[in-house]
């Protein structure tokens, strides 16, 4: 992915339920850098979060993530 996008994130997967956990990063480094801490987060809050998909996500417009920047 590259950097052609105004905000990045940390999504989550889980079957058919999406979400979006951290950003809007600026760079899509930025939000790699932080896909681990967002794992790190969706398993303080839910003990199944070990089988979800975690990754990144371009947008150009800013979302509401569940855990802020």
């Amino acid at each position: 992915m590259s950097d052609d996008h105004k905000y990045y994130y940390v999504t989550v997967i889980d079957g058919k339920r999406k979400g979006f956990l951290l950003g809007g990063y600026t760079t899509h480094e930025e939000a790699l850098k932080n896909v681990a801490r967002g794992r790190e987060l969706a398993l303080k809050h839910d003990e199944r979060a070990d089988f979800y998909a975690f990754g990144t996500a371009g947008s150009d417009v800013e979302i509401k993530t569940v855990f802020g920047k």
